[in-house]
């Protein structure tokens, strides 16, 4: 007897779970010699460890299209008459659907209007807005924010330690430059918990702007404008835990070359 043809199945891990359910076809088997067979199945592991037999019924025969315990990553399904053949089957990980969004506003409240103008002498602050919008829970979560170059004379950016920096709702959040760009302030430990579905939270970095008395300072559009962009590493909050990252957009802001200076 041969075994027939076998499609490979990709399927996503469901949310909050840590194996997934998988149908599949079974084979055409034929029996050229007409003396009858057995068809069983197993499940192994991409190393080709057994992860899974099913019962055989009354007469020898694992007759069942499905499993419900394929973990994330690839198995096969090796079917066995007298030869063997394999279906492949993929999970990948669960559908984490995270908006990461960046803007300069001059005020630290979750409700002031984004500005693309800032004024001289005065402190803006860039806000980082983050949103699930899964029932996926979230586990350990870090945020990388890549704030304006910090060697440009025009504006100031803040110490680690500076009290103006907000990232309430998160956990205990630890906050720190990272040790070889000196532009980019992570904050770790976020609360994954704190990440739950259709829900807003908020970090704000405070950056002061400088009242240059040569107003040329500010015509040089490199040195006027400020850039800024954040980028979210997050775990899945479940047993069998997945990693993956959520970058947001480029957020900008223009330092007005109007107005004293003194």
């Amino acid at each position: 007897a041969a075994i027939g043809t076998l499609a490979d199945v990709t399927e996503i891990m469901p949310t909050n779970l840590c194996a997934a359910t998988v149908n599949w076809t079974a084979p055409t088997i034929t029996d050229s010699e007409g003396c009858g067979y057995r068809l069983t199945w197993k499940v192994l592991d991409a190393n080709g460890a057994v992860l899974h037999t099913p019962t055989e019924d009354a007469n020898g025969n694992t007759p069942a299209t499905s499993w419900n315990g394929f973990p994330i990553g690839v198995s096969y399904v090796e079917y066995t008459v007298k030869g063997k053949k394999r279906l492949k089957v993929t999970v990948t990980a669960p559908h984490v659907n995270i908006d990461v969004t960046g803007d300069f506003v001059a005020a630290k409240t979750t409700t002031a209007a984004r500005v693309t103008e800032l004024n001289k002498g005065t402190t803006a602050y860039y806000r980082v807005t983050l949103k699930n919008n899964t029932a996926q829970s979230l586990g350990t979560s870090s945020l990388r924010v890549t704030l304006p170059d910090n060697t440009n004379d025009n504006y100031e950016l803040p110490e680690a330690t500076d009290t103006n920096i907000q990232a309430s709702g998160l956990g205990s959040v630890s906050v720190a430059y990272d040790t070889g760009n000196p532009r980019v302030l992570i904050f770790s430990n976020i609360d994954g918990g704190e990440l739950i579905q259709n829900t807003n939270r908020y970090i704000f970095v405070p950056i002061k702007i400088k009242n240059i008395a040569d107003c040329s300072q500010y015509e040089n559009a490199c040195r006027a404008v400020l850039t800024a962009k954040a980028t979210l590493g997050y775990s899945t909050g479940n047993g069998c835990s997945t990693e993956g990252t959520k970058e947001g957009g480029v957020a900008w802001a223009q330092i007005k070359n109007t107005g004293s200076c003194e």
